[in-house]
């Protein structure tokens, strides 16, 4: 019987879509499924880091979003030609990858323009309220926003089903929508038992679009330096094709830098560090129950709506403190930081993943049986 051959696609914004597409792929492998990888630029690279050569790794066009203003919304309106050509771009090869490289089904993370009618199809997303300032424009963008959902034959959330609780806070409950299941949370990470913390140590996460990762980086390496009784680890979050496998660099008397960690490295060093400091990302959160972690200091991406409502929520909810970005005052942060409890770890294997999965294969396993 031969196996159904998927695309798994994310979307390169950072490298968050990347990363939790990593146990999406493992759980297909698991079902038995022929699996290959398509995305751009610090994605790509990613997954090529993650899986080496088990997968065919295809290049799709790059969106190449980046905030040149703090108001998303009109940062966004001056890229949307440039986004909507794309959209289309990755439907038309797409459409060429179903009809000539033998594709049965994909999933696409948050990749709008990647949609064909032709197979079954998954679009993954934590995003189902979009929160936008304007509420005549936030309504408009969810309405928008469910009619693309609604095409694909499942929409998975990484997230837990209510009632229980959602970590993404209210991004994740529609409204509307029939074709929604829940997968529970996503990280490429495993739980480190019995690690030792280093009280003094501060492990920095960086991630996202630029330039808003360089301009955080900048200003948090102004205001370590500042700062001789704490030792700083900055990963920088920078992943370039043929780049040989990064070290860490000793950049300042209290700071060494890395470009980007595995996952193995990375669930060590969250496990160890004494503070932790980060952006709001949902992926970043992810990783960071999977782990168990001390309570993260969290900096919105400025005008990014998803992160600061992320932020704001886990302020609430006592996980963590949420520091804007203006007037960031480091050294007050790392000491407020030190009144919460450390976070409640998730459960690093709900089996909601596998049971989607499972469920999305089964047409091809009864057609083949037909066949």
């Amino acid at each position: 019987m031969p196996k159904p051959r998927i695309l798994l696609a994310p979307l390169c914004w950072g490298l968050g879509h990347a990363t939790r597409s990593v146990p999406i792929a493992e759980a297909l492998r698991a079902a038995g499924s022929e699996i290959v990888l398509a995305s751009d630029g610090a994605a790509l690279e990613l997954l090529r880091s993650a899986f080496g050569e088990q997968y065919e790794l295809w290049e799709l066009p790059a969106y190449n979003i980046h905030y040149k203003r703090s108001n998303m919304i009109w940062s966004m309106a001056g890229q949307l030609p440039h986004i909507l050509r794309t959209m289309r771009e990755e439907g038309r090869i797409l459409a060429d990858w179903i009809q000539n490289r033998g594709i049965n089904g994909f999933i696409s993370d948050n990749r709008y323009g990647l949609f064909s009618p032709l197979v079954p199809s998954v679009f993954v997303t934590h995003q189902l309220h979009l929160r936008i300032p304007f509420f005549p424009l936030q309504w408009a963008m969810r309405r928008l926003n469910y009619r693309l959902i609604r095409k694909y034959t499942h929409c998975w959330v990484p997230d837990m089903p209510p009632p229980l609780p959602a970590l993404s806070g209210q991004l994740a409950r529609p409204a509307n929508l029939t074709n929604v299941e829940y997968i529970g949370e996503l990280s490429r990470l495993r739980r480190i038992d019995g690690s030792e913390r280093k009280p003094t140590e501060v492990l920095i996460l960086l991630s996202g679009v630029e330039p808003a990762r360089t301009h955080l980086e900048a200003e948090l390496l102004r205001q370590a330096a500042k700062l001789p009784n704490w030792h700083f680890r900055f990963v920088r979050g920078v992943l370039a094709a043929n780049t040989q496998t990064p070290q860490w660099q000793k950049i300042g008397a209290n700071i060494d830098s890395i470009d980007y960690l595995g996952a193995e490295e990375l669930a060590q060093q969250l496990a160890q560090a004494g503070r932790i400091v980060c952006r709001s990302g949902y992926s970043t959160l992810m990783d960071l129950r999977r782990v168990g972690t001390v309570a993260p200091i969290l900096i919105p991406t400025k005008g990014q709506t998803e992160q600061e409502h992320l932020g704001e929520d886990w302020a609430r909810k006592g996980w963590a403190i949420c520091a804007k970005e203006v007037n960031l005052d480091l050294s007050a942060a790392l000491a407020d930081v030190e009144k919460l409890p450390p976070l409640p770890a998730s459960d690093s294997d709900s089996g909601l993943l596998q049971r989607s999965v499972d469920r999305f294969l089964r047409p091809f396993g009864a057609k083949m049986r037909e066949g």
